[in-house]
């Protein structure tokens, strides 16, 4: 073995050692957070959990917010996946994006004390950016798929109007969660009376007609400026 094939080998191991402490972290994380709630859950008992130091913990998550979202991401991102894998090409997009999102308020919804500590912590993410790319871009492709079979009209750029759906469903989301018991359909409802808002626009009619009696003092007005050219000035 040359000396370029053991340093690929190294850093192979490398990469899979930090791979490995990663996922015992997030577990560990998920573990505590459902069982004991994520107040009463420390950073050192994750480590513990995770059978790693407290400085490696802290090596991967600055803080335990920080611990919450990285546990949260690849789940989202299985939610996210599976939704879009399921959602039905013959339906409209109003159905289509409810479909999407439904596994989202679902899984919320099973424990909604961590959902909003993890919705809170996620706004200050380092990697949320990324999150929210991920989510739009499936965003996207429905809004695409949509426009090009004539169901959308519109004069913006997709991935605009796609970031625009992704904000409006995290605000909903932010809104719904706050509830004693939140109940997903009543989430989902929501969502979808506020996509159809959007999607159909508020439209400006035409400006209102001046009223009778202000349509007769400008009537007025006007024959005395022109039977009285000093007063124009």
């Amino acid at each position: 073995m040359n000396s370029s094939t053991d340093v690929a080998v190294k850093v192979g191991r490398r990469e899979q050692n930090k791979a490995d402490k990663l996922r015992r972290i997030k577990a560990a994380a998920r573990k505590l957070f459902v069982r004991k709630g994520y107040e009463a859950t420390t950073t050192r008992e994750i480590a513990e959990e995770a059978g790693l130091s407290v400085g490696t913990v802290f090596f991967y998550a600055r803080d335990k917010g920080d611990l919450c979202c990285l546990m949260a991401v690849d789940r989202i991102h299985k939610l996210f996946a599976r939704s879009y894998k399921n959602v039905d090409p013959s339906h409209t997009l109003l159905d289509q994006l409810t479909s999407f999102f439904s596994a989202a308020f679902v899984d919320a919804a099973k424990n909604p004390s961590l959902s909003r500590i993890l919705i809170k912590e996620m706004v200050t993410y380092k990697d949320k950016s990324q999150v929210d790319e991920w989510v739009t871009s499936r965003v996207e492709k429905l809004l695409d798929i949509a426009r090009q079979r004539g169901e959308l009209e519109f004069d913006d750029s997709t991935a605009f109007v796609a970031r625009t759906v992704n904000q409006l469903y995290l605000a909903e989301m932010r809104d719904w969660i706050v509830g004693d018991r939140p109940d997903p359909a009543e989430g989902l409802a929501t969502l979808r009376r506020s996509l159809f808002l959007v999607f159909e626009g508020l439209k400006y009619g035409p400006a209102p007609a001046p009223r009778r009696r202000q349509a007769k003092k400008s009537a007025k007005k006007s024959r005395i400026l022109s039977a009285d050219p000093t007063l124009k000035a």
